[in-house]
């Protein structure tokens, strides 16, 4: 399957959730502290040609076919660091299983160029799907990132254009209220910063967040547990309509 890298004059008027929740799983990959220490980080070397823009990193895939590149914590190029989702685009859907694992540069790294990618692998804190209550406690805890929604409304005769609020939803689940509570402050704090709150590629900010109620899960008193959400949304994001 291929896919679209997009170019800096696209980022302003396109739309595409999919990139958006990479860039904030990313996130909080590279931020949040894992109490549980799941990652295992790698460095890996490469060099450009001047020609080549794709770069496979050597975590690829278990036997079980499932990928284990977490998340790219820094890449430079002769000692210059890029920015993913500008520079770089990595690859870590299921949906483009033949690019998994796989460095997309936007443009080709010159030749001789010495190429450092510095990244995550195996396990993390932070999944980009629906939270998971059916695990052991040793899966635990766990944060989500997900859109609810995201209604539009023409902004041009003919639709041509729509504009979008993007409310984006972090779940955490943890055995115990404590990690569930210190984790929901964590995302809190690192979105509260100017510089994570507007250090975004893909949109230009991220709002000041709703949090909701704790929760219990679980039929045995003994294996609860706990579950609560923080709710962000991402502004006067547009795309051109078909």
């Amino acid at each position: 399957m291929s896919i679209v890298v997009p170019s800096e004059t696209d980022l302003p008027v396109r739309v595409d959730i999919r990139w958006i929740l990479d860039e904030l799983t990313i996130t909080l990959r590279n931020l949040l502290i894992d109490p549980n220490n799941r990652t295992t980080n790698k460095t890996e070397t490469f060099v450009g040609d001047g020609v080549t823009t794709v770069f496979e990193l050597t975590q690829d895939k278990d036997s079980e076919n499932r990928h284990k590149i977490m998340n790219v914590k820094t890449l430079t190029i002769n000692g210059v660091l890029q920015t993913q989702f500008k520079n770089f685009f990595l690859i870590y859907r299921k949906d483009y299983s033949d690019l998994l694992g796989k460095i997309l540069f936007v443009t080709p790294p010159a030749d001789t160029s010495s190429i450092v990618v510095n990244y995550d692998a195996f396990k993390s804190l932070v999944f980009e799907e629906w939270p998971r209550t059916d695990l052991t406690t040793k899966s635990y805890p766990r944060v989500s990132v997900q859109m609810i929604t995201a209604p539009g409304r023409d902004r041009a005769v003919g639709g041509k254009i729509q504009s979008f609020n993007i409310p984006i939803q972090f779940t955490v689940v943890a055995a115990t209220r404590s990690q569930v509570e210190n984790l929901i402050m964590e995302i809190k704090n690192i979105f509260a910063f100017e510089a994570n709150k507007h250090g975004f590629q893909l949109f230009d900010y991220i709002s000041t967040p709703r949090i909701g109620p704790m929760l219990a899960h679980g039929e045995d008193p003994n294996e609860l547990v706990y579950v609560r959400t923080i709710d962000y949304v991402i502004p006067n994001q547009y795309e051109f309509s078909s």
